[in-house]
C-alpha cells in the first residue's frame, strides 16, 4: 500500500466519523429530551441504535491515534499505547450492537404491518428480550477481547487482529504460533462479528420481503372488493397508504444498513482469506463504514423534512433542513388525507385501533341501521356535509314510506 493511500485511510474516517457523531448525537438528544418519544418503542429502538452508532463513530474518529507507534509499523499518525489501543478495540466491538438493532427495527415494522401488533404489544413481548440479547452479546464479546489479547493495531485503528499482522496463527499451523498477541484472531473475527452481521442481513432482508408481500396483498384485496361500501373503501385506502409509507421508512433504514455493512463485510472476508486487499475496496470501506449514524439520522429526519416541504413547496432545501432540525419534537398526527402519509415516520399507538374502530362502526351500521340516521352517526360525522345529506335523504325516505303506509 502506498504512503498516500495509507494516510488517506487514516484521515478520511475522521471526517465521516464526525458526521456520524453529530447525527447519532442529535437522535440521542432528541429522544432523551422528549418524554413523549421515550414512551414509544420506535424511538427507543432508534435511541439504542444511535448509542451504538455514537460509540462506533468515536472509534472511527480516533482512527489510528490510539495505536502504539512501537507496535504499528504502517500507521503514520499512531500516538497511543497498549491501553488506548485496548480502549479503541473495546469501543469498536461493543458498537457492533447496531446490527441487531437494525434487525429488531425490521421486526418491529413486520409485526406492526403484517401481523397488526400494536406498539405496546411489541414493547411488552419483545423489547426486553432484544435488549437482553444485545447487552449480553456486545458486552460479553467486548470484555472477552481483553484476556484473549485480541485488540491490536490494524493500520486504521485497533480491533481484532494478530500481532504481528503476518504471524502464523495456531489453527493454521498445527497448534503452533509465533503470534505475540491475538492468536486465532481470524476465528474470533468470524465468531464476534461476521456471523452475527450475516444473520442480521439475512433476517432484515426476509423481513423486508414479508412487508412488501403484505402491502401487495392489501392492494389486491382492495381491488377485489372495489364494489364495497364507500366507508370500507376509504378505510382500506388509508391503511394501504399508511402501510406503504411505513414500509418505505423501513426500506430506507435497510438501505443505509446495507450501504454501510456490505463493504465492511467484503473487506473483512478478503482480509481473512488473503493479506492483500484491493486499495479501492479498502478506501471505500473506510469512507462508508463510519457513516452509519449519519445515514440513520437522515432517515430519521426525512418525515419531518417532507412535512415542511409539503407545507412550504417554494422554500429552499437549506431552509427546510434548518426548520426540520429546530423542530425537536414531532407530534403524532392522525392522517386525514393522502398527503399526511408522506410524512409518517412510524405508526402512532392507535394505528390498528383506528382501523378496527372504523370497521366495527361500519359493521354495526350495516347490521342494525338506525331509524334516525342523524342519531346513528352523531359524533362520527364531525360536520361532514356528505353524511348530513345521507341523513336528510334517509329521513325523508323513511317519512315518505310511513306516509304511504298510513294512507293505505
Amino acid at each position: 500500500m502506498s504512503d498516500s493511500l495509507q494516510k488517506a485511510v487514516e484521515i478520511i474516517p475522521k471526517f465521516t466519523g464526525f458526521l456520524s457523531l453529530s447525527g447519532s448525537g442529535w437522535i440521542i438528544f432528541e429522544v432523551l429530551s422528549d418524554s413523549k418519544k421515550r414512551t414509544h418503542i420506535y424511538h427507543r429502538i432508534m435511541l439504542t441504535m444511535s448509542i451504538f452508532d455514537h460509540l462506533q463513530a468515536w472509534a472511527w474518529f480516533l482512527s489510528s491515534w490510539p495505536e502504539d507507534p512501537e507496535r504499528s509499523t504502517i500507521s503514520f499518525y499512531a500516538a497511543g499505547n497498549d491501553k488506548t489501543c485496548n480502549f479503541q478495540g473495546f469501543l469498536w466491538q461493543i458498537s457492533n450492537g447496531t446490527s441487531p438493532c437494525n434487525s429488531f427495527l425490521s421486526l418491529y415494522y413486520v409485526l406492526l404491518i403484517r401481523y397488526n401488533w400494536s406498539a405496546q404489544k411489541i414493547a411488552r413481548r419483545c423489547e426486553r428480550w432484544f435488549l437482553g440479547f444485545v447487552l449480553v452479546y456486545t458486552v460479553g464479546t467486548s470484555v472477552a477481547g481483553f484476556p484473549l489479547k485480541l485488540y491490536n493495531p490494524l493500520g486504521l485503528g485497533c480491533w481484532i487482529a494478530p500481532y504481528p499482522l503476518d504471524c502464523k496463527q495456531s489453527f493454521e499451523n498445527g497448534g503452533e504460533t509465533d503470534c505475540i498477541r491475538g492468536d486465532n484472531a481470524k476465528i474470533y473475527t468470524w465468531a464476534f462479528l461476521l456471523c452475527e452481521v450475516w444473520v442480521c442481513i439475512i433476517f432484515s432482508t426476509v423481513a423486508m420481503l414479508m412487508m412488501y408481500l403484505s402491502v401487495l396483498n392489501i392492494e389486491k384485496k382492495n381491488q377485489r372488493y372495489i364494489f364495497g361500501s364507500q366507508g370500507s373503501q376509504g378505510r382500506d385506502k388509508r391503511k394501504t397508504e399508511r402501510s406503504k409509507q411505513v414500509a418505505k421508512s423501513c426500506l430506507f433504514y435497510l438501505v443505509a444498513f446495507y450501504f454501510v455493512w456490505f463493504p465492511h463485510v467484503v473487506w473483512e472476508a478478503l482480509r481473512l482469506v488473503n493479506s492483500v486487499v484491493s486499495p479501492g475496496v479498502y478506501l471505500f470501506m473506510v469512507t462508508t463504514f463510519p457513516l452509519q449514524g449519519f445515514m440513520n439520522f437522515l432517515v430519521y429526519l426525512r418525515p419531518r423534512y417532507l412535512d415542511y416541504r409539503r407545507k412550504n413547496p417554494d422554500a429552499s432545501v437549506f431552509l427546510l433542513l434548518g426548520r426540520s432540525l429546530r423542530k425537536a419534537i414531532q407530534k403524532y398526527r392522525k392522517a386525514d388525507d393522502d398527503d399526511d402519509f408522506e410524512v409518517m415516520a412510524e405508526v402512532p399507538e392507535s394505528f390498528n385501533k383506528e382501523f378496527d374502530t372504523d370497521a366495527s362502526k361500519e359493521t354495526a351500521w350495516n347490521d342494525n341501521p338506525s331509524p334516525n340516521v342523524t342519531e346513528g352517526f352523531g359524533n362520527e360525522a364531525h360536520g361532514s356535509d356528505e353524511l348530513k345529506v345521507v341523513a336528510e335523504v334517509s329521513e325523508s325516505f323513511r317519512n315518505e314510506v310511513e306516509g304511504n303506509a298510513n294512507e293505505q
